[in-house]
């Protein structure tokens, strides 16, 4: 992950950019995801938790995208109704074709790490009940070797990398 200046700075795509399936896009694979940083990070006083990001994360035929989880709370049908309609707002992107490793520790079996060709790191951690990193991995290495340019996918006890020709 680069920082700069303390700042965590992610992927060309990040923070304002909506959501949105381009044209021959569809998603592939869709859950929630804990997005944790690297670099400086600030732990709440009250509830002693780091700041990692809960986001809904999905796998496309072209891209990764990570979003901010939807907040409902208690306000009524007719507010959820409007929340669904406003696109979410990415946190980062990454092109499939961009995305060089899948880094994983067998023994943390619920965190992951995707790594880009630019050396950009993102670490993953399935947030929920149920672990979901096997399928996690197993829908981004399948969406990575059908991408355009396809890839050809090397898997090691720890890491599935991608070369292209």
């Amino acid at each position: 992950m680069s920082t700069a200046s303390g700042l965590n700075i992610a992927s060309p795509s990040i923070g304002t950019a909506k959501f949105a399936k381009d044209a021959g896009e569809t998603v592939l694979f869709k859950g929630d995801l804990s997005y944790s940083f690297d670099g400086p990070r600030i732990r709440d006083f009250w509830t002693r938790k780091w700041d990692d990001t809960n986001c809904t994360a999905f796998v496309t035929n072209r891209r990764f995208v990570a979003t901010r989880v939807r907040q409902y709370y208690l306000f009524g049908p007719l507010v959820w109704l409007i929340m669904a309609l406003i696109p979410r707002k990415i946190i980062f992107s990454i092109p499939l074709n961009e995305l060089a490793a899948i880094k994983f520790d067998p023994a943390q079996q619920t965190k992951f790490m995707l790594q880009t060709t630019s050396g950009m790191e993102y670490t993953l951690v399935s947030s929920s009940l149920f672990n979901y990193q096997a399928e996690w991995i197993a829908a981004i290495a399948t969406a990575t070797t059908q991408s355009s340019p396809p890839a050809t996918a090397k898997k090691s006890k720890t890491a599935i990398t991608f070369s292209r020709s």
